[in-house]
């Protein structure tokens, strides 16, 4: 795995008008090879490469017509759109950016035509991961990963914890416990993947969190819009800087007394863990 690699947050509210770019107001991370200019939200990738961008906007209202659409936009002319009908909740992207000569420059922009609106109750309000998808030479160290067989969980206004019962058919220096959690084992940076699929018998507000050790993890923190009868899914993955001993777990609230069906086949809530450095 390459060593470039940024983090970047917004916990500053407010809203983006259409054909404007995110700016994020918190660096986390950031290494050699990429920056980052906080006056007007510009990434600038110094080296060649493919680099993978994972971004989410939480988002209270949208002007446009179409939801939330947001995009990727380089200087290379690349548009990398992601998009949610929900103008409310959250919204997810993916994209990978080849750079041939460098420097690129990277921007997350509104492109929904209308003006949007970030979450007032969300602390983080927006997040984007950009790191470089070198392949490595070095073997995987720690790995694994929980998954669910229920039918169903009820789910109230309080945090309840997803019972992940089945484990990975291969782990490595990770513990499954306690119950319904994964231990870790080795200190170091973990890619770190959740995702829940399932549907609600009327509409209401479900929200998925990610806890390490009692600790909600706001990176990883995800509300999410269900309209009745209607599949959805949320995922959502970050890289995480975890200590020996660390536990993590996945917990679901909602804004009303409901039951969240998985779906019949599959499984409905999956936790994964692997070491990349």
């Amino acid at each position: 795995m390459s060593n470039i690699a940024m983090h970047l947050d917004l916990t500053l509210g407010g809203a983006v008008n259409a054909g404007e770019d995110v700016v994020f107001n918190q660096v986390r991370y950031v290494s050699d090879g990429i920056s980052y200019n906080p006056a007007n939200g510009v990434i600038t990738i110094n080296q060649s490469g493919r680099f993978v961008f994972n971004w989410w906007v939480a988002t209270q209202s949208a002007a446009s017509p179409a939801g939330v659409v947001l995009a990727l936009v380089t200087s290379e002319f690349d548009v990398l759109t992601g998009n949610s009908p929900a103008k409310t909740g959250q919204t997810n992207g993916v994209g990978v950016v080849e750079v041939g000569a460098p420097p690129v420059t990277v921007t997350l922009r509104n492109t929904g035509g209308g003006t949007m609106y970030f979450s007032s109750q969300m602390p983080v309000k927006a997040s984007l991961v950009v790191y470089g998808d070198t392949p490595s030479l070095t073997p995987v160290s720690a790995f694994g990963a929980l998954s669910t067989n229920a039918s169903e969980l009820d789910l109230i206004e309080l945090p309840t914890i997803v019972p992940l019962t089945v484990p990975s058919p291969s782990a490595q220096n990770v513990l499954f416990m306690p119950a319904n959690h994964i231990t870790i084992l080795e200190t170091g940076t973990y890619r770190v993947d959740v995702k829940v699929t399932g549907r609600l018998s009327t509409n209401a507000d479900v929200r998925v969190v990610l806890v390490r050790s009692m600790s909600p993890v706001f990176p990883m923190t995800s509300t999410v819009s269900f309209s009745s009868g209607v599949t959805t899914t949320i995922s959502m993955f970050n890289y995480l800087d975890v200590t020996a001993g660390d536990d993590l777990a996945v917990y679901m609230s909602a804004t009303a007394i409901v039951t969240f069906d998985f779906p019949p086949e599959g499984y409905g809530v999956t936790l994964a863990v692997q070491r990349v450095s």
